[in-house]
């Protein structure tokens, strides 16, 4: 039997994108076998046969095969981040008899442009782009707000706004636009006697109004959204609660209570229903809700324990029917490095989950969609962005490290044709890239 051996393979990138690889096959069968050796690029989930036979491998034998291809060619655009190579056994005639053993490969990408940001700009926690702008939030004391003036053409055209050092204006956790007002909403954290909501003007960065609503508290990293004309905000408290605010007047509308649930922690929706995530009051666990916008109060919060004693991130996205959460870090013994993906169904969550996609030994921090796609980014020196299928996440579509010292990988955003994606990196040093989409359209 043909055998694959993992770990026998070199594989170099040049400066150019041309890919060197190497890999060594091993026959543990008892009679002749063939070897051929198959890429697939994810990036566009065509394969090619592009490396020879190995000839005939004797029981016992091994061959390696090696390649060369070069980025740029219309199978590997240029530059080439990620491949999967396959071992397939053959005929004689190189008709194919089985695919045996892959191995993916992930090789650090060019970055076409970055920023590095000077101290005290760093930490991005609030991450969007509006208005043919790209937005950042910085989770720092005072808070600040950048403002990426021409992000498509040069990211280091930017300019900062410092909010007022009075207490109200600590830790800018999310940052959501407004079409109907024309303005930016700006949550801050941990503001005293109240929660402190500061709406922007996108074109003078002046305030348009300040929001300070007493008899609640906002912690650090609570979330935001805007759905139905309406701001909602999640605290971090426990238990956690769910406000509906009038942007315009900054009049809390409703408040719902969720009586099981601490450390509120993210918001999204999908245009119908709110979805939030924080963690259980009774055990160690994840938890996540719906809630319908119209009636907070009532028993229309669906609970579902996640069945992890895991620390979700700041962000949520819902594509394809379900609901993405990447995982942050998860208590010794458990996988780390996890997306995980939840079906929703009419009455709230199905009762099966999809598998989690494990990525990488440390935690993921990101989530986005590119309107086909959904996206995650996760830790490491380097850091890392994979593409996943909308509704089977655990199948990666492409996947690719940064350049070395692009550590922290933090926030994701995207243009709203979803062929420019923006990732910020948190520290060490704190950085803005902008990347092609690879897999766009």
């Amino acid at each position: 039997m043909l055998q694959a051996v993992p770990f026998s393979h070199i594989l170099t990138k040049a400066p150019n994108g041309t890919i060197n690889a190497q890999w060594t096959c091993q026959n543990n069968g008892g009679s002749d076998g063939i070897a051929q050796i198959s890429l697939l690029n994810p990036s566009v989930a065509r394969e090619a046969f592009l490396f020879p036979t190995t000839g005939v491998i004797p029981p016992g034998g091994q061959a390696t095969a090696g390649i060369t291809f070069e980025a740029g060619s219309s199978f590997f655009p240029s530059p080439v981040n990620s491949v999967v190579l396959r071992f397939n056994e053959v005929l004689a005639d190189g008709s194919l008899v089985r695919t045996f053993a892959e191995h993916p490969f992930t090789v650090s990408m060019a970055v076409p442009q970055e920023v590095i940001l000077a101290f005290g700009e760093n930490l991005i926690h609030g991450f969007t782009y509006a208005r043919d702008t790209l937005w950042a939030t910085t989770a720092t004391t005072p808070g600040k707000l950048l403002r990426f003036n021409s992000p498509l053409v040069n990211l280091n055209d930017y300019t900062v706004l410092t909010f007022p050092s009075d207490g109200n204006h600590n830790n800018p956790a999310e940052i959501i636009y407004n079409p109907a007002l024309d303005g930016l909403h700006i949550l801050f954290s941990d503001a005293p006697g109240g929660i402190h909501i500061a709406t922007i003007d996108p074109d003078t960065l002046a305030s348009m109004a300040e929001f300070h609503i007493a008899g609640f508290n906002a912690p650090a990293f609570s979330g935001l959204t805007l759905a139905m004309d309406h701001l909602f905000v999640l605290t971090k408290t426990a238990p956690s609660q769910l406000l509906k605010i009038n942007p315009a007047t900054g009049a809390v509308v409703s408040v719902g209570t969720l009586a099981n649930m601490q450390n509120g922690h993210a918001l999204t929706n999908d245009g119908a229903f709110i979805y939030g995530v924080g963690q259980s009051m009774v055990e160690p666990l994840a938890l996540i809700f719906r809630a319908n916008p119209d009636n907070l109060g009532d028993a229309l919060f669906q609970e579902q324990v996640l069945g992890e004693a895991v620390l979700i991130a700041d962000d949520l996205a819902v594509v394809g029917g379900t609901l993405w959460l990447p995982i942050e870090f998860t208590p010794p013994g458990l996988p780390t490095g996890q997306l995980t993906g939840v079906h929703l169904s009419p009455s709230g969550f199905s009762p099966s989950r999809t598998a989690a996609f494990t990525g990488r030994s440390l935690g993921s921090f990101g989530v986005g969609s590119d309107g086909a796609r959904i996206w995650s980014t996760w830790q490491g020196a380097p850091g890392e962005i994979i593409a996943h299928h909308p509704v089977l996440g655990d199948q990666p579509l492409y996947r690719a490290q940064f350049p070395l010292g692009f550590e922290s990988t933090n926030e994701l955003a995207f243009t709203p044709a979803g062929d420019t994606i923006f990732v910020s990196f948190w520290a060490i040093p704190a950085r803005v890239a902008r990347l092609p989409n690879p897999l766009f359209p």
